[in-house]
């Protein structure tokens, strides 16, 4: 894509300076219109940081992007220059230092601002230092004082950090008090859930499995949370078993990880599988099958019966399907390299199962991706709608008469779930059977799944 919607890349001078690589990081996605989460990892893969400064990389970018809103509204009170028209990493730097500031307990306020300071001078700002300096001095005079601007803000929607329009947008569609619980979870994090590939293990050998690596384990009761939605929960044998990772290793060093014993999967992004209904036997192609945790569960719940065909639009989609698939040992499933807007005339009518978990604005994941929150367009919203219908027209076909379509997304708008299971069951001959709607939590994503049974034959 050419002009000013064209990714960059920003380059640290010092590859081993962990604020210094958050704010290339931070540059990249809000200068450079790159992905957060790749960012990091391209970032925290190409030097060998501790722990510590790894998780401090991971919690200054990401933080700075959860609060980037209130962040900006407290720069403008303290300098006359239009954000628009400041210098970008002057901005960054600013942008950072101030998340230190006010959000991060464990940098003392001057660090921050001495820190700021010493990384202008190394990227070249020699004479946007002493700016830099007094507008980061005047943030913790006032934050001391508990008095004046920084404290001050206009509406709620610069409180919570979101775009105004997406903020009168979730209270129209949940009302106010719900909507503020939605972009409240938005600014927690919840860490690391892994499910347990039971096929493979029992659950006690491998929670012992993990508890040898030293890690702590907290099971998410998946039982209650069906239950809290209104919906009866799977029987024993579907039911997925999450467990929440309390320690500080990461999940690559575990040996169940390694060894393919469970499978990165917050709690809400196993409920599409368990819902399915799956039966040994059942053939099951999964249509934006990326990375794969969703094709791994079906996997799992087959116990080496049936097939799973993974399918993504790209070869660089599917090789991350195939590195989960190598690790997990699963044998099977295979891949192909499949477009969800184009028909597939081989495969029409084949399936037991199609899961369609589709393209969507992601707000459901902001919690894990905060640049989305900055990224999404009001007009987005209608335009992912329609391209999700054409998608479902198009997979629909590869269900067998009185098969099932497991329609989901990571979203919470009604446009992108509910009104499309509805447009689905009136136009493309299907009966709704199930559906859950997760709003964002402390303890999970946000998700929609609704389970469509084919009426025709």
């Amino acid at each position: 894509m050419a002009g000013k919607n064209k990714e960059k890349r920003y380059i640290p001078k010092n590859d081993l300076d962990a604020r210094e690589v958050a704010l290339c990081v931070l540059l990249s996605v809000t200068e450079g219109k790159r992905k957060c989460n790749i960012c990091l990892s391209e970032a925290l893969d190409a030097s060998a940081f501790s722990e510590r400064d790894r998780s401090f990389i991971t919690v200054l970018t990401e933080g700075t992007l959860d609060y980037l809103i209130r962040i900006d509204h407290i720069i403008s009170c303290y300098t006359r220059k239009p954000l628009g028209f400041m210098n970008p990493e002057a901005k960054a730097i600013l942008r950072m230092a101030i998340f230190q500031i006010m959000f991060l307990d464990r940098v003392p306020d001057s660090a921050a601002c001495n820190e700021a300071v010493e990384i202008a001078k190394r990227r070249g700002l020699s004479g946007l230092s002493g700016f830099i300096n007094a507008v980061l001095r005047s943030v913790i005079r006032d934050k001391e004082s508990g008095k004046g601007r920084l404290f001050e803000y206009p509406d709620k929607s610069i409180y919570y950090s979101v775009p105004k329009w997406l903020y009168k947008r979730l209270c129209r569609d949940y009302g106010v008090e719900r909507a503020h619980g939605i972009m409240e979870a938005w600014l927690l994090k919840r860490g690391v859930s892994v499910r347990f590939n039971l096929s493979k293990a029992s659950e006690q050998e491998i929670f012992d499995m993990i508890s040898t690596d030293g890690e702590g384990l907290v099971k998410t009761d998946m039982k209650a949370l069906f239950e809290s939605q209104g919906v009866r929960a799977p029987e024993e044998g579907s039911l997925p078993v999450v467990y929440k990772l309390e320690g500080r290793k990461r999940v690559s060093e575990l040996r169940a990880f390694r060894e393919g014993y469970v499978c990165v999967q917050d709690p809400a992004s196993t409920l599409p599988a368990a819902m399915a209904g799956v039966k040994e036997g059942d053939h099951i192609i999964d249509v934006c099958a990326a990375p794969g945790g969703k094709s791994m569960q079906l996997c799992d719940l087959l116990k080496g019966s049936g097939s799973v065909e993974a399918r993504d639009v790209s070869e660089a989609k599917i090789r991350l399907i195939e590195d989960n698939i190598a690790r997990m040992g699963f044998a099977n499933i295979s891949t192909k390299v499949q477009d969800a807007l184009v028909p597939d005339e081989e495969s029409f009518f084949r399936a037991d199962i199609v899961m369609a978990d589709l393209p969507c604005s992601g707000l459901g994941i902001v919690g894990r991706k905060p640049d989305i929150k900055q990224n999404i367009k009001s007009y987005s919203i209608e335009e992912l709608r329609e391209l999700q219908r054409e998608m479902l027209l198009c997979v629909s076909r590869y269900v067998k008469p009185h098969g099932t379509l497991v329609y989901s997304t990571c979203t919470i708008t009604p446009e992108e779930n509910e009104q499309n299971a509805a447009w689905a069951v009136s136009h493309l001959g299907f009966k709704l059977v199930a559906s859950i709607r997760l709003l964002p939590t402390a303890e999970h994503d946000g998700f929609f799944v609704a389970v469509l049974k084919k009426e025709f034959v």
